[in-house]
């Protein structure tokens, strides 16, 4: 599972889900939205068959929102984006017959965490794995490497909008911005894992250059 979510590419950039609007990121949308303190509710809605939940990012009448949790296929927790995920939800202001979408970046922050963990030397379809060998559910750091995940997936969908929108500077800009910010990440990072299952880091690694493909 990755170390980034969309609500990590929110705090990071807090207009994607408003300036890149691809088509397939779409998992859910409606008109009839009922907000009320930190719940949000729609009708016509089915958020466990969208496979909408916590991490995710909701956009209502354009302001973008965290999924904090799912309580029903029509109810949503949900948190103006807070500092920290431990923190008290921040309740959005309340409204009726609100315009909502629900847009998921999660193939490009995938497609990013399975180069990731390659460059640490890690499997990332391997379940178990022979002894001195790193599964992913050994990496400790998991926070410092959802940055790295997050910035790499920015620069994934930043210059994959930039191909689609060639008159649009700012977004070929924020591309190479993030695949800057990406590569000094890659090379600071030291992946921290346990192999013995003790909870203590047993070994440190570096993020090996690998070619990055864009898709």
């Amino acid at each position: 599972m990755p170390f980034a979510n969309d609500r990590r590419l929110l705090v990071l950039e807090p207009n994607l889900f408003r300036d890149v609007e691809f088509a397939s990121a779409l998992i859910a949308s409606g008109t009839d939205g009922v907000l009320s303190g930190t719940s949000f509710t729609s009708a016509s809605a089915d958020f466990e068959a969208a496979g909408v939940d916590a991490g995710h990012v909701i956009s209502l009448s354009s302001r973008a929102v965290e999924v904090i949790q799912r309580v029903s296929a029509t109810e949503l927790i949900v948190s103006l984006l807070r500092a920290r995920v431990e923190d008290d939800p921040l309740p959005p202001p309340d409204g009726v017959a609100i315009v909502y979408t629900v847009r998921s970046f999660s193939p490009q922050i995938e497609t990013v965490h399975r180069q990731v963990m390659r460059m640490a030397g890690i499997e990332p379809d391997a379940a178990d794995a022979a002894e001195g060998e790193a599964t992913v559910e050994a990496v400790l750091n998991a926070d410092e490497m959802g940055l790295v995940e997050a910035l790499g997936s920015l620069e994934m969908i930043f210059a994959a909008a930039a191909s689609i929108l060639a008159d649009e500077p700012y977004l070929r800009l924020r591309a190479a911005s993030y695949r800057e910010r990406f590569a000094s990440a890659r090379q600071r990072v030291r992946v921290r894992l346990d192999l013995d299952g003790d909870g203590v880091s047993d070994v440190m690694r570096s993020l090996s250059a690998v070619q990055f493909v864009r898709w």
